[in-house]
C-alpha cells in the first residue's frame, strides 16, 4: 500500500454507524480516509498513538448559530474542544445571507462594533468571504426563512404581496441552487412569527425541490406545543421536505407533563413523512430577551420595537399582557446572559427577579426598562425544562445532538459577552454525563447521534462516519476523562479529553491543544 500522511494506532475505532468497536488503525492520505484495518506494516509520515482512547468521526453538530461569529473566531476553540468538525448554521429562521441594502444597513450597525463589514449579498458572496478569512471547521449552512422575508417584504407583519412572495421563492432557490442544506424557520422570532401556514409549505416546497430539508424553531415549544408539532407536520406533508424539529423540548413546568403526548405525536407523524429532531444535553435554553414581548410588539422591526417600549400607554398594555402571560416563579428562572455595553456588563449572571429586587422594580418593569437601554439587544438564560424530559428526548433514536450555539473561545471578541455553557460543553457533556455517568446511552450510539446521524440528514454521504474513502473528519478523546467543565456561571471553559482532532486530515487539536490550522471548508449540498 502506498504511504500514508498521517496513521492512527491503537485507538478504540467507532464507525459512527451505532456498531460496537473495534481495535484498528485508521490511515490518512490527503483529506481522506485511505484505509481501516491493521497497518502496522504500512509507512506513514506522522503516527498517533490512541492505546486506551476512542477514534470516532468528527462530531457533526447539526443545530448552531454561528452565522457570522466565525468571522470573529475562524479558530473555533470552543467547538474543536468539544471535539466538532463540522456545523450547521443558518437555524431558526436566521442566516447570514441573502441581504439588500436595507438589511445590510440594519445588521451593520451591529457589525461595525465588532470590527467588520457585511458586503455580501448571497450564499455563494458569504462563502466566499469564509473562505478569504479561513476556518479551522467545515461550515454548512440554511437558508433563512426569516432573513428571506426581510428582504423581500421587510420587517412588517403583514401578508406577502403575490409579487414579494415570488421574491421568497427565487431566493430560497438561489440559495439552495448555491448549496445550501435547506430552508429553517424560527416562528417566534420576527418576521418569521408573521408567516402562514401555506407560505411556509410552498417555501419549504422549493428547497425540497432541490433535495433540501426544512429546519424549524416551531412556534411554541410550551402552551401550544402540540399545535406546533402539527403545524410542523403539516408543512412537510404539503411541502415534500424532510422536516428537522430544532430543539425538540418540552418549556415551562406547567407542560413538562405533555411528554408522552408529544412523543405519541412524534412518532406518528415518523409514520406519514419524512421526521427527525435534534437536541442539546442541557435543561436550559437561550435566547434574546424580548422574545417574551407580545408577538405584536416586533411588528416593523427593532426601532419601532423600542419605540413602543418607551410609549407611556403601549407600556402599560405590554406590562399588562405579559403579567396574564408569564406567572409563578417566572422571572426567578430567566437568567440574563448576554450584554452588550460595558456599563451594564455586571449584570450578567443575575436572574431578571434579583435585578429587579436590587432595583426595587416590578420584573416585568425592569425587563422592559433593560431592552430599551440596550436596544434590545440582549441574550438571556431560561430555566424552563425538566431533566427527566430531556433524558427522554436524548434516548429518541431520530434525534441528533446539536449545541444551538456559535463558535467561541476563551479570548478575543467572542468572550466579550456571556454565553450558554452548550457553546463548549455539548458533546463532552453527552458522553461524559450521559454515556459515562448515567448510561443513559451506549456510546455507540452517543456517537451515532453526533456523526452519521447528522450527516445522513444532510446528505453529506462521505462524512459522519469512519471507513475508507471518507473525509478524515476524526475526533480522538479519552473516554475515562471527557467531560464538560463549562457552567451556566461560568460558560467559558475548555471541555476536558479531547485529545486530538482532525479536519479533513490535517490536525486541527494536537495533545488537547488547538493549532490554529485553518483547514476547514465550507460545504455546499450535492
Amino acid at each position: 500500500m502506498q504511504g500514508l500522511n498521517l496513521k492512527i494506532i491503537g485507538g478504540e475505532v467507532f464507525d459512527g454507524l451505532g456498531r460496537a468497536s473495534r481495535h484498528e488503525d485508521v490511515g490518512i492520505r490527503g483529506d481522506r480516509i485511505a484505509a481501516v484495518g491493521d497497518l502496522s506494516e504500512v509507512p506513514a509520515e506522522k503516527t498517533l498513538d490512541a492505546a486506551g482512547l476512542c477514534v470516532a468521526p468528527g462530531f457533526i453538530d447539526i443545530h448552531t448559530h454561528g452565522d457570522v461569529s466565525m468571522l470573529l473566531c475562524p479558530t473555533a476553540d470552543g467547538k474543536l474542544r468539544d471535539g466538532v468538525t463540522t456545523e450547521l448554521s443558518g437555524n431558526c429562521g436566521m442566516s447570514p445571507f441573502p441581504t439588500n441594502e436595507a438589511t445590510r444597513k440594519e445588521r451593520n450597525r451591529n457589525a461595525a462594533e465588532w470590527g467588520f463589514e457585511i458586503d455580501w449579498d448571497d450564499f455563494d458572496s458569504f462563502a466566499r468571504r469564509i473562505e478569504d478569512v479561513g476556518s479551522a471547521i467545515n461550515r454548512g449552512f440554511l437558508v433563512g426563512h426569516g432573513t428571506v422575508r426581510s428582504v423581500a417584504v421587510g420587517p412588517e407583519g403583514v401578508q406577502a404581496t403575490p409579487r414579494q412572495f415570488e421574491r421568497m421563492k427565487a431566493l430560497v432557490s438561489q440559495a439552495l441552487e448555491a448549496g445550501a442544506f435547506g430552508m429553517s424557520s424560527g416562528l417566534i422570532y420576527p418576521p418569521g412569527c408573521f408567516a402562514t401556514l401555506k407560505e411556509l409549505a410552498e417555501l419549504a416546497a422549493g428547497a425540497a425541490r432541490h433535495g433540501g430539508i426544512y429546519a424549524t424553531h416551531i412556534r411554541s415549544e410550551g402552551r401550544a406545543l402540540l399545535e406546533a408539532i402539527v403545524e410542523a407536520g403539516e408543512i412537510g406533508r404539503r411541502s415534500g421536505a424532510p422536516v428537522q424539529i430544532s430543539h425538540l423540548k418540552v418549556a415551562g413546568p406547567e407542560n413538562w407533563h405533555k411528554i408522552d403526548a408529544l412523543i405519541e405525536k412524534l412518532e406518528n407523524l415518523r409514520a406519514e413523512i419524512d421526521l427527525t429532531a435534534d437536541r442539546y444535553p442541557y435543561a436550559a435554553s437561550s435566547t434574546d430577551l424580548d422574545a417574551m414581548l407580545p408577538e405584536w410588539v416586533h411588528d416593523s422591526g427593532r426601532g419601532v420595537e423600542i419605540a413602543r417600549l418607551k410609549d407611556t400607554a403601549i407600556r402599560k398594555r405590554i406590562e399588562a399582557e405579559m403579567a396574564q402571560t408569564y406567572t409563578g416563579d417566572t422571572w426567578s428562572r430567566i437568567m440574563i446572559a448576554g450584554i452588550q455595553s460595558e456599563k451594564r456588563a455586571h449584570v450578567q449572571g443575575m436572574t431578571i427577579a434579583e435585578l429587579a429586587e436590587q432595583q426595587g422594580k416590578d420584573p416585568i418593569a425592569c425587563l422592559i426598562d433593560l431592552l430599551i437601554a440596550e436596544n434590545a439587544r440582549v441574550a438571556m438564560l431560561s430555566f424552563s425544562m425538566s431533566e427527566e424530559n430531556l433524558e427522554r428526548i436524548l434516548k429518541l433514536p431520530f434525534v441528533a445532538i446539536g449545541s444551538d450555539s456559535s463558535a467561541r473561545s476563551t479570548d478575543g471578541p467572542t468572550a466579550k459577552t456571556m454565553c450558554h455553557p452548550r457553546a463548549f460543553g455539548t458533546f463532552s457533556r453527552v458522553l461524559g454525563r450521559y454515556v459515562r455517568e448515567s448510561r443513559l446511552l451506549d456510546m455507540p450510539e452517543a456517537i451515532r447521534k453526533m456523526t452519521s446521524l447528522p450527516a445522513d440528514r444532510l446528505g453529506l454521504a462521505r462524512r459522519g462516519r469512519i471507513s475508507s474513502g471518507c473525509f478524515a473528519d476524526i475526533t480522538i478523546f479519552n473516554p475515562q476523562t471527557i467531560t464538560d467543565r463549562a457552567a451556566y456561571k461560568e460558560p467559558m471553559r475548555f471541555s476536558c479529553g479531547i485529545e486530538a482532532v482532525i479536519v479533513n486530515g490535517a490536525l486541527a487539536v494536537e495533545g488537547g491543544r488547538v493549532t490554529g490550522v485553518l483547514n476547514g471548508k465550507v460545504l455546499r449540498r450535492g
